[in-house]
Order: structure tokens, then sequence, then C-alpha cells
């Protein structure tokens, strides 16, 4: 998933002002998608993250359950990012 992510989306985020630092946090924390029931059949282990991104996870997962557009959610991400505030 890391991998996807940066390949489709690093040069995006960075052109929407993310810095390396951010960007790494969000990959990083995007991994509870894998928990969610869209991924059941292909995931054997529960994905638990990193405990520095417990925080962020938590706050993303209630952000993309709300729509469950990707788009959607990684445009509410990327502007809470920015300014330095909870992702909701």
């Amino acid at each position: 998933m890391h991998l996807q992510f940066l390949h489709y989306y690093k040069d995006y985020l960075k052109k929407r002002g993310l810095n390396n630092k951010q960007i790494e946090d969000l990959k990083e924390s995007l991994t509870f998608l894998l928990n969610e029931p869209e991924f059941e059949e292909i995931i054997l282990v529960e994905d638990k993250g990193y405990p520095d991104h417990q925080k962020m996870r938590s706050q993303l997962r209630k952000v993309w359950r709300r729509d469950k557009s990707f788009s959607i959610f990684l445009e509410k991400s990327i502007k809470t990012i920015k300014k330095g505030r909870k992702i909701l």
C-alpha cells in the first residue's frame, strides 16, 4: 500500500503543499484502510500501525467512514494536515 500511495500521490501531495514529513505521516496512517470491510477478503492480519500514528489513524478512519470516497477523504486530510489541526 505504501508504494502504491507514494507512486500515485506523492507529487500531488507536494503540489498541494505537504512537506515530506507530512506525506510520510499520512502514508503510515493510511494503512488503517486495510482493516476496513472493503479489504477483508485480501488482508489476513490486522494492520496496527505505529504508536506515533494511532491518533491520526483514528481521525482518518472517522473521515473515511463518512463518505468512503478516497478523493474526498484525501482532500479533507490534506487541508487539515496543512493547517496543523486535527484531521476532523
